[in-house]
């Protein structure tokens, strides 16, 4: 006796639904390996940090077209800014950066108020605008270069990284490709 055509329909159905709930399972088991992994390797390199893990944002930040990873990390009145660059191994290259509290280079409130977003990238308010000097000039071509790579960094999507706590200014995060290392600037 061979299935009627409705038997064959659920049977067709049920497999699909299972293929696509084995499928987000999956994803779901590849985000928490990703998210994990920047954590796990920032807490080697500095182990005395509390890292949190539901700060993780995934977003390249780097400009090198790689999904990095940044991450808060808590120690005492310090706020850090970890940033590993993708993808994720042991050898991945990282940088820590750390805002002390109670300075004029910290947050205004408790490190346990600090969030992080992703922002759009924006050249400090501070760049120089002319090229009188030589030394200015020097500095102003650097930031042309900056700028370019910049500008073509945020049309791939890249972002910048803003770390505040709402209680004053916030601190603006990105990757100078030009120094190769995160730089901040704030109001």
């Amino acid at each position: 006796m061979l299935p009627s055509r409705l038997t064959m329909r659920a049977c067709v159905h049920l497999a699909i639904a299972a293929l696509a709930r084995d499928s987000l399972a999956q994803s779901d088991s590849l985000k928490e390996r990703t998210e994990a992994a920047p954590i796990e390797l920032l807490s080697r390199w500095r182990e005395d940090v509390q890292w949190k893990r539901d700060s993780v944002l995934l977003s390249d930040v780097t400009l090198d077209r790689e999904t990095d990873a940044v991450v808060l990390g808590l120690k005492g009145n310090s706020v850090f800014v970890g940033i590993v660059a993708g993808p994720f191994g042991k050898s991945s290259k990282h940088w820590i950066l750390e805002f002390a509290g109670n300075s004029q280079d910290g947050l205004c409130g408790p490190a346990s108020g600090a969030r992080l977003q992703l922002e759009r990238l924006s050249i400090p308010e501070d760049v120089p605008t002319t090229c009188d000097s030589s030394e200015v000039a020097r500095e102003c071509r650097r930031w042309r270069e900056t700028a370019q790579l910049f500008y073509l960094a945020a049309a791939r999507g890249s972002k910048g990284i803003n770390l505040g706590d709402e209680k004053c200014d916030s601190f603006h995060i990105y990757f100078d490709p030009v120094q190769g290392e995160p730089v901040w600037w704030r109001r």
